[in-house]
């Protein structure tokens, strides 16, 4: 094992955009395939993109995708990814990170695997790293087992263990006296309501004799008062219309009147004109 990994950069495992949580965001943005198409070392890449490109495409559309043909020249894959700061990680430019594979040669199979690489990948350059795993906000105590909030005196505790016995012993009775309580408190709660449904009946026996008898009281005293106040009114109204009747007569009698005195004053004026055209002629 050669010591050229001592040289990388070393960091902790991270997801981009917490890829794998809730969504997921492809890293990859575009990919260029580069090949000739007479040359054998691109026979490959010419095989995968009659029989796999559509599909693949069809399958990511996400991805945008270059074909790029060159004449008597190496064929490659040039893959660029999204770019993220390391302050906000928010979305900075389309083609950041940028990878190159040369395919010289490679089979059709080989170049799918390429691709399948490529675009599961993040684009974050290759890193040593310090753990196998990494916590946004690490705790003192460790990973959590069902022992951390316990006392410390059970680790050098000796089981079965006398007092803990004991306490088991305690615990089961105290929860056969619950259980009897319980039971006493629901009988207790079954008399009150027998004796509480006995005093309802009586009680609604007693209402339906007392509402009747309140009826035959009541019903002269209440319809009195509403006997003497519908006369009020009712005779309130009648005078109300007497008196209607009366404007409505005098207003058809001065209507009649005005009428008259108009047929009068044009019977005058006919004979005033009568006159003066005899006179004229």
């Amino acid at each position: 094992m050669s010591n050229s990994h001592l040289f990388l950069k070393s960091g902790f495992p991270r997801a981009p955009l917490q890829n794998g949580i809730g969504r997921v965001v492809m890293q990859l943005q575009r990919i260029t395939f580069k090949f000739c198409k007479n040359h054998g070392a691109s026979r490959g890449i010419r095989e995968f993109l009659e029989t796999d490109l559509i599909d693949f495409s069809k399958n990511n559309p996400g991805i945008v995708v270059y074909v790029k043909p060159r004449r008597h020249r190496s064929p490659n894959l040039t893959v660029e990814y999204c770019k993220y700061s390391k302050v906000t990680n928010s979305r900075i430019e389309m083609n950041g990170e940028r990878q190159v594979v040369n395919c010289h040669n490679f089979s059709r199979e080989e170049v799918s695997k390429w691709v399948t690489l490529l675009r599961t990948q993040s684009g974050n350059p290759t890193i040593r790293y310090r753990k196998l795993w990494h916590t946004d906000s690490p705790s003192i105590q460790g990973p959590w087992t069902p022992f951390t909030n316990r006392r410390p005196e059970l680790n050098l505790a000796q089981f079965p263990r006398k007092s803990l016995v004991g306490i088991a012993k305690e615990v089961f009775e105290r929860t056969i006296d619950k259980s009897n309580w319980w039971n006493k408190v629901k009988e207790a709660v079954e008399e009150k309501n027998k004796g509480f449904r006995k005093s309802f009946k009586n009680k609604n026996e007693e209402t339906e004799e007392y509402r009747e008898n309140k009826k035959r009281v009541k019903k002269p005293v209440v319809q009195e008062p509403r006997k003497d106040c519908m006369q009020k009114w009712t005779e309130i109204l009648e005078r109300d219309v007497e008196r209607i009747k009366m404007l409505y007569s005098q207003i058809i009698n001065r209507r009649k009147k005005r009428q008259e005195f108009r047929m009068m004053d044009d019977i005058e004026d006919k004979r005033t004109r009568k006159g003066t055209m005899d006179e004229i002629f």
